[in-house]
């Protein structure tokens, strides 16, 4: 009976300590989530609880930037997204805190396996074109490619490929033991800002994309 009594008095205090927890979060989000994180209310708390935590987020395109994580609004759902991945954590400092976590962790990227999705697009895009090899495609064209079947440009958004775009760069890594070409990064030599790619490093710093070619190592 004494194990009994002790387990139940462990339960009960488990569901007071649970309930509390519910009545703080009641108190301190609004009744319908919906409608404030439709609202700019919630992304302005949101950033405000960052910077005082001593994150950087920036807000593009109706994405939060917060290097490298990007995180999506889904109020249909009541729920954000971070990297894709659903999360109904709503509360600033637990969204924040998840984010530093996120930050201070090796990132789960497949680096081949982009580089590879890449240069299958390339390939792709050179062969329709008629182009020399070797020659520069914009990354804007190679993510059109990329989320060709209807929606997956919603489910694979541009500032997501971007990220990924910044991740490879950041790694260095130039090639797979796939092909012996070479990856190298272009800058526009077009309109300004005509299909440029942006995104934040996790220095707060702005990268920028443009293009790409693969190249034969020189002999």
């Amino acid at each position: 009976m004494g194990k009994l009594s002790a387990t139940l008095e462990a339960l009960g205090k488990l569901a007071s300590e649970l309930s509390g927890a519910v009545a703080e979060m009641q108190d301190s989000f609004p009744a319908d989530p919906t409608t404030y994180l439709r609202s700019e209310g919630y992304l302005s708390e949101l950033r405000a609880t960052a910077e005082s935590a001593g994150l950087s987020v920036f807000e593009e395109d109706g994405r939060l930037l917060c290097p490298p994580a990007v995180v999506r609004v889904r109020a249909e759902h009541a729920a954000l997204e971070v990297d894709g991945e659903r999360d109904h954590r709503l509360r600033p400092s637990v969204v924040v805190q998840s984010l530093a976590d996120h930050q201070r962790s090796r990132p789960k990227f497949r680096y081949a396996a982009f580089f590879n999705s890449i240069l299958d697009a390339y390939d792709l895009i050179v062969a329709q074109r008629g182009a020399r090899a070797g020659s520069v495609v914009r990354l804007v064209d190679i993510w059109r490619l990329l989320t060709l079947l209807p929606g997956q440009d919603k489910e694979y958004t541009k500032q997501e490929f971007t990220r990924d775009l910044y991740l490879l760069d950041d790694s260095g890594i130039t090639g797979t033991m796939r092909t012996d070409r070479k990856l190298r990064w272009c800058a526009s030599t077009g309109t300004r800002g005509n299909g440029v790619l942006s995104t934040v490093g996790r220095d707060g710093r702005r990268r920028q994309y443009w293009g790409v070619s693969f190249v034969e190592p020189a002999a």
